[in-house]
């Protein structure tokens, strides 16, 4: 089991550290899917701000919160910008599109 400060870094390597970042507008919305309150299917666990900007997470099936990073299932988390991505941390894989697409 890793700590939880190495899946944290793990976690924090968005794709566009392998892939080109998307800069329009309208990229971001595809990127971000919009960020309606539709879960995405395969997702086990959303990263959430409070009104403070601290990050938390949701366990989408449960409804349950944490303030420690998840350590299974596709994890979907908000870069810098606001942007969503996804994780898998059993892998260490992110990616810009949804699981299963």
């Amino acid at each position: 089991v890793q700590a939880a400060d190495e899946l944290l870094a793990q976690a924090k390597s968005p794709p566009w550290e392998s892939e080109a970042k998307a800069t329009s507008q309208e990229e971001k919305e595809q990127a971000t899917g919009s960020e309606t309150k539709k879960s995405v299917a395969g997702v086990r666990w959303e990263e959430m701000l409070t009104e403070d900007k601290e990050r938390y997470y949701h366990e989408v099936a449960t409804g349950k919160t944490q303030w420690e990073l998840p350590s299974e299932g596709w994890v979907s988390l908000l870069d810098d910008d606001g942007s969503k991505y996804y994780w898998d941390p059993v892998v260490g894989t992110t990616t810009w599109d949804p699981p299963g697409q």
